[in-house]
């Protein structure tokens, strides 16, 4: 069964459980977008091509992370699509750019947009002329494309790909652990991170990289783990290309699965792991805040059904998660919580009714997970984890038990936490 705005997990369908509708964006803007996760590129500059329209928010975005010296645009005027210049008129507007810039950088970031692949410009001319006139300088494709977000790659998953794409086959290598894919650091609590600590190995991510060669240090762990499935494409060509071992540890707040991803790193790195106390936490949190409803989002984290599932197992009334469709990943906690917790309602969250259904008054029974349910339910008691925050495994449910508590403790200032846009992203 389908539904156009909300549905008992009961009565879903996993392969689609939506109607396409027209869509609506929350004010909830904590989530990076591709200006924030191109930004983590060390002594990068970003060029935007697109029309003065669209760029009016990555411009805003390179404003509000105080990024302006890192980012530059060029306008597509209307007769570049008539007359046929917009591919000289491109190579042109890079040009200009990079003589303006009072010191280069080391790499430049070129975001073309949808007109170009409507007009079917020539993108691998454009780079061929401007590597040949710039040769110090590297070149990446990246792309501004919403009109691709649901047909092949998607602008995201494509970013966190081209964020990788500029590194090179070192001399050496050693036998170091590079965690692809995500724009928080990863917790120094985390058993991924001990575990390569104790393994006396070197732990690397593009988020602890300030100096281009630091960049470039990334290539040499012999070892690649990535737990976000947006990035699996990328973390598949970097291994490719430099001919790394890649390990997927997927994110999850199923302890089975953790445990599973841990012994697997565990006897990857020949060092010993012992499970941790990991529900006490948990089971404090769900007496701690007895009967108000959870509600939870897909921007907290890759897997909110399976972080459903956790919760509801453990004493949480959980009411609702907001969502786009189903990650294919969760098709287990799928079939769970349609099973053992039939009433939990699934909601479209970009549905254009949501904002006329979003109660006048603060809603003190609620706790939400997530910027869009917190700013939908009208609650000023949440949590605001966005992408998992760089917790994982068991550290992960030990963080979130004592975010809730905390939630419920405290109330937060919602609307000036979630107009903070790309939360976290600091240059």
């Amino acid at each position: 069964m389908k539904a156009y705005k909300k549905l008992p997990i009961g009565d879903c369908d996993f392969a689609s459980p939506f109607l396409d509708t027209l869509q609506y964006t929350p004010p909830a803007r904590g989530m990076w977008n591709i200006v924030h996760v191109g930004m983590l590129i060390p002594e990068s500059h970003q060029i935007f091509v697109c029309a003065g329209g669209c760029l009016r928010g990555v411009v805003l975005t390179a404003a509000e992370m105080g990024a302006q010296d890192r980012f530059s645009t060029v306008s597509i005027e209307e007769f570049e699509t008539i007359d046929g210049s917009i591919e000289d008129n491109l190579i042109d507007g890079i040009d200009d750019v990079i003589r303006r810039l009072p010191k280069k950088p080391r790499a430049i970031l070129v975001y073309t947009s949808c007109i170009h692949n409507f007009l079917n410009v020539d993108l691998k001319r454009v780079y061929a002329i401007l590597r040949k006139k710039y040769p110090v300088l590297e070149f990446t494709d990246c792309y501004m494309t919403p009109t691709m977000r649901k047909s092949g790659i998607d602008p995201d998953e494509k970013m966190r790909m081209q964020l990788y794409s500029l590194i090179d086959k070192p001399s050496e290598e050693d036998d170091g652990v590079t965690f692809i894919g995500d724009v928080y650091p990863i917790s120094r609590k985390s058993e991924l991170y001990q575990m390569v600590k104790q393994s006396g190995r070197t732990f690397r991510e593009i988020t602890g990289t300030l100096k281009w060669e630091q960049y470039q240090e990334l290539g040499r762990s012999r070892i690649l783990v990535y737990s976000n499935p947006a990035a699996r494409k990328g973390a598949q060509e970097l291994a490719m290309r430099l001919k790394k071992e890649l390990v997927y540890l997927p994110y999850s707040f199923n302890p089975d699965v953790i445990l599973d991803n841990d012994n697997k790193l565990s006897e990857l790195l020949g060092v010993p792991f012992e499970e941790p106390d990991w529900s006490s936490a948990l089971d404090e949190a769900s007496r701690f805040v007895q009967k108000k409803r959870i509600t939870i989002d897909y921007t907290a984290s890759a897997r909110p059904l399976s972080l459903a599932r956790l919760l509801s197992n453990h004493g949480f009334e959980v009411s609702s998660v907001y969502l786009e469709g189903f990650n294919g990943e969760e098709k287990d906690d799928f079939e769970y919580l349609k099973k053992n917790f039939p009433a939990i309602q699934i909601i479209k969250s970009s549905h254009p009714d949501l904002p006329f259904d979003r109660p006048n008054q603060v809603q003190d029974d609620v706790i939400a997970i997530g910027q869009k349910c917190a700013y939908y339910e009208n609650t000023e008691h949440f949590v605001n984890l966005i992408a998992d925050g760089g917790h994982y495994g068991f550290e992960a449910i030990d963080s979130l038990s004592r975010d809730i508590i905390s939630a419920f403790n405290e109330r937060k200032p919602v609307k000036d936490i979630i107009t903070v846009k790309g939360w976290g992203c600091r240059i």
